[in-house]
Parts: structure tokens; C-alpha cells; sequence
């Protein structure tokens, strides 16, 4: 942490100096900043200091106005905004940043489709996975109301990342368990056990296709799929549904951190 802060002081005692000199090329003061914006990111998010986040979006929203309005490498910084404006809000819990992340990433994507520039594979997958989890978050902060579109949309633009994800990549995986975790809110919603039926089916094969799964990732496929076993069992009343939620709580909470939120959903079935 102490490289990253003194990074921080170098890179913005470079950018007061290039300023300051006055003439500096448009491209180098978007190097500059840039750096500046990612080491503030990676430090603000570390220490959850907010004020770190909030210079790196400043640094963005400068970036923004330098580079072309249609262009790579506005999607980039529009996705790195929707970043840093959802790092804000996982440190703040405010919900304004979290509607300016869905409102980045929404600009990001249009570029890369209605307008038909040209980004590649990672870029387009960055920014639905950040649009995904803004977009899915905020619902989840209102309770998902039946009158808002956000966990639909959070589902379909998860299927869409999924679309474009290598099958057995990390990628992939992770946007299969989020998937799982949109389906049964969805459920919860509206009571149709195929949304139930369809997020087991998406974690049993996360399980099955995965030849090695990161274990924190594999600790909170277990507990979702226990979770899932359980809303089963209180639909249809078997044993064997109770039996099967029991085990994959019991396996998932062995190795969740004690801090992590599917370790609290988990706990809450068991007690």
C-alpha cells in the first residue's frame, strides 16, 4: 500500500508539473491523468476512502471531454467512470453513485452497439459486467419492485456477458452464480419455480464444468444452491429438499468469510 500511495504523490507532482508548463499535448495529459485515476481507484478502494474516488472520478470526467465523443477510448474511461462511481457507492452505500454507474456503463454500451464502434472482447465484457452489477444492485436496494425493469434487465444483460465469456473462464463462472442470484430474486418476485428450477441448473453445471473453481467462488455456489434447496423445501415440504439445502450450507459456510454477505443469507437458513 505504501508503493501505491507514494505512486499516487510521483504521478500527481507529474501532472501539476505538465500542467503548469502550459502547452501540454492532449494525449499525454490523458496518460497522465489516467494513471493518476487508476492508482487513486486501487488505493481509494483498499483504504475505503471515498475522497480517493471521488479525485479519480474527477480525473475521468476531464478525460471524457479530451478524448472523441465516439470513439475506444471513450467507452474505456465511461467504463472505468461506472467503476469508480460503483467502488463509491460499495464504500458509502449511497445510492447516487450507483445510478450514475448505471447511467456510464448505459452510455458505454450504446457506443459500443448503436453506434457500431469498434472495441474489443474484454472492453464490450468489462462494461456489461459493471452495467450488470450496477443495474442488479439497485434493484436489490429497492426491494425489486415488480414495477421497475432493473432485475430484468440485470438478468439479461448477465446472459449477455455470459455470451461472450470463455465457458470455463473465472469470467463466466462468476457471471453464472450472479445469474443464479437474479434468478431467485426473480422467484422471490413473482413465485414461478422455473426461475428457481433454472438457477440450480446454472450452479450444478458451474459445478460439473469447472475443472478447477476458485474456492471463495465454489464456497458461495454451494451456499446459493443450499439457499436454493431451501426455497424448494418450503415450497414442496420433502426431506430430501431440507436434506439437500442442509449440506450445501453447511459446505458453502465452512469456507465463506465471516464478512461476506452469501455467508449471511446462508446463516440465516440454518439458524
Amino acid at each position: 500500500m505504501a508503493a501505491m500511495v507514494a505512486s499516487i504523490l510521483t504521478s500527481q507532482s507529474k501532472l501539476q508539473q505538465a500542467l503548469a508548463t502550459g502547452g501540454i499535448p492532449v494525449h499525454e495529459e490523458v496518460s497522465l491523468r489516467a494513471e493518476m485515476a487508476d492508482v487513486l481507484c486501487k488505493v481509494g478502494h483498499g483504504i475505503n476512502n471515498s475522497e480517493m474516488l471521488e479525485g479519480a472520478v474527477q480525473h475521468y470526467e476531464t478525460i471524457l471531454r479530451c478524448v472523441p465523443a465516439r470513439s475506444t477510448e471513450q467507452i474505456r474511461y465511461l467504463e472505468s467512470l461506472a467503476g469508480a462511481k460503483t467502488t463509491q457507492y460499495m464504500i458509502t452505500g449511497a445510492s447516487q453513485p450507483l445510478t450514475q454507474a448505471v447511467q456510464f456503463s448505459q452510455r458505454a454500451r450504446q457506443l459500443c452497439t448503436e453506434y457500431q464502434v469498434e472495441v474489443d472482447l474484454e472492453l464490450r465484457s468489462k462494461v456489461i459486467n459493471t452495467l450488470a452489477f450496477a443495474v442488479s444492485r439497485r434493484s436489490a436496494l429497492m426491494g425489486d419492485p415488480l414495477e421497475s425493469s432493473d432485475l430484468d434487465d440485470a438478468i439479461a444483460y448477465t446472459r449477455e456477458l455470459l455470451s461472450m465469456a470463455s465457458n470455463n473462464s473465472q469470467l463466466a463462472n462468476v457471471a453464472r452464480n450472479n445469474l443464479a442470484s437474479q434468478l431467485r430474486r426473480k422467484f422471490n418476485q413473482c413465485q414461478d419455480v422455473a426461475y428457481l428450477q433454472e438457477a440450480q441448473d446454472i450452479l450444478a453445471k458451474t459445478l460439473t464444468q469447472s475443472s478447477v473453481l476458485e474456492p471463495m467462488l465454489n464456497a458461495m455456489v454451494q451456499a446459493q444452491l443450499g439457499e436454493i434447496a431451501y426455497d424448494k423445501y418450503e415450497k414442496t415440504k420433502k426431506a430430501d429438499d431440507l436434506r439437500t439445502a442442509l449440506d450445501c450450507l453447511k459446505t458453502g459456510l465452512s469456507c465463506l468469510q465471516a464478512q461476506h454477505d452469501t455467508r449471511h443469507d446462508a446463516l440465516g437458513r440454518l439458524v
